[in-house]
């Protein structure tokens, strides 16, 4: 096992000792991520804090910034703040403004960021050990990686880190690595989780393929997803039953039909990993596949109700219905989204150093960063360059990065270049090398965008 695995695990170790010490009776008040890996992270603690009867309090938030840190460390003394899929970016901040006057801190987080100094701030990351957390490891894989040290009931629960890890779009093209890779052997092993190969689309129980292939998001399928005639063609030309799912075509049909769609599109050998891989289950079959679950999860927030999502993976039946029905709403939204991409995709500004998308009104902020992924996942752009969204909300716009792993390896840091842009005109940014968010004032857009290309670099093509 790799050196930094084992110093990530002996750190979850130190981390899980030090917070048993710390529970009392302060109510823990936990600041988490909306998304399915910030979700997920969260069900995983509260189930622990559940069963040990501590109090406990959640609110969904988009990551707070340095603004919001310091509002919190004006308030009374003794607070137990919680702070999951980010905070690490903050520490700075947290150790001036809060934990200094007396609060205590937990961060589990896989974000970038400083080490922290005041022992009263606990933190648990992967970079500090000497991992990507963009795709070694998510919020949900360090939480758990926790709390199954703090009680050994919870190993069954591995499949929450798993479907983070699938909605932060960690499984790469050879699988999972790093700490991802370690909790899916052990789902594995426990008999917890059940792995074939098959199709991605993430409709593969109950919907017919032609129907299963129309609402196709993730991955999106240019000139299928959202065409009902061409949808239906395809599988009718392979011979294969009109009202058969994915899962009822076995192994055989499903390569057929992935062989035609590769062909289709075009992509090519090399795009196999986009349509072709591992499909995951819980061994009970409580819930759909583990990648429609996250992406479900992503639409509870979408529509501003991730506590159906938290619900749900608590095991509140109801819940899981609700949330199942705001994806399919979820769906239409994005193939609407993506229509209006394909529509634009002439107009999009080019620079030598990235491809500016700006969405004004016409696509939810909060759904921008998906199209982007999308987009650049189905190469209906170049991954020659990073993608950036702007999209307006009030007084301030909101801004998404996307970069592929190639752009990565030559350099580029989405995330960093994304915060020191944001700063440099009065806002507030962050995330990974492959991602990254920010926000800044809506008078400050050419100057951000200016700061954006001062601050990338220029590759060779």
């Amino acid at each position: 096992m790799r050196e930094e695995i084992l110093a990530f695990e002996r750190k979850a170790g130190e981390v899980a000792s030090l917070l048993k010490e710390k529970l009392g009776e302060k109510t823990v008040e936990i600041f988490t991520h909306a998304d399915a890996d910030g979700i997920s992270a969260s069900s995983l603690l509260a189930m622990y804090l559940h069963l040990h009867g501590h109090p406990f309090r959640i609110k969904f938030t988009r990551p707070y910034g340095a603004r919001e840190m310091v509002e919190l460390g004006k308030s009374e003394e003794g607070r137990f703040l919680v702070f999951l899929d980010q905070g690490s970016r903050e520490i700075p901040t947290l150790e001036k403004k809060v934990t200094s006057r007396g609060h205590e801190v937990l961060i589990l987080d896989h974000h970038p960021g400083k080490p922290p100094e005041d022992p009263r701030l606990l933190c648990l990351n992967p970079h500090l050990m000497g991992l990507n957390g963009a795709k070694e490891a998510c919020a949900s894989t360090v939480v758990y990686s926790v709390v199954e040290k703090m009680d050994r009931r919870l190993r069954k629960e591995v499949w929450l880190a798993l479907v983070g890890a699938l909605g932060d779009r960690q499984e790469l093209a050879e699988g999972f690595t790093g700490i991802n890779a370690l909790l899916l052997r052990r789902a594995l092993e426990e008999g917890t989780v059940e792995r074939k190969e098959g199709m991605k689309l993430l409709d593969r129980e109950e919907v017919p393929v032609a129907e299963s292939l129309r609402l196709s998001v993730r991955p999106y399928l240019p000139g299928i997803s959202g065409n009902s005639r061409v949808s239906a063609e395809i599988p009718e030309q392979l011979g294969l039953p009109p009202s058969s799912t994915l899962e009822e075509l076995g192994e055989e049909g499903e390569r057929r039909l992935c062989e035609a769609l590769l062909e289709r599109l075009g992509y090519g050998e090399e795009g196999r990993e986009l349509l072709w891989g591992g499909v995951y289950y819980l061994r009970d079959r409580s819930l759909p596949n583990l990648r429609k679950w996250a992406v479900a999860l992503d639409a509870s927030d979408t529509y501003h109700r991730p506590e159906i999502g938290f619900a749900a993976n608590l095991g509140d039946e109801e819940a899981k219905k609700e949330c199942l029905l705001l994806l399919q709403g979820y769906q239409r939204r994005m193939l609407d989204n993506m229509a209006w991409f394909c529509r634009n995709l002439p107009n999009f500004e080019v620079s030598p150093k990235a491809r500016y998308v700006r969405v004004g009104k016409e696509v939810p902020a909060s759904e921008m960063g998906e199209m982007l992924s999308l987009a650049l996942e189905s190469r209906l752009v170049e991954g020659d360059r990073p993608l950036i969204g702007l999209a307006d909300i009030g007084e301030e716009v909101k801004v998404s990065g996307r970069a592929t792993f190639h752009l990565t390896a030559k350099g580029i840091n989405i995330g960093r270049i994304l915060n020191e842009a944001a700063k440099a005109v009065g806002g507030e940014g962050g995330g990974h090398d492959v991602s990254g968010a920010a926000y800044i004032p809506k008078d400050k857009v050419e100057e951000f965008v200016r700061e954006v290309e001062r601050c990338l670099p220029l590759l060779a093509r």
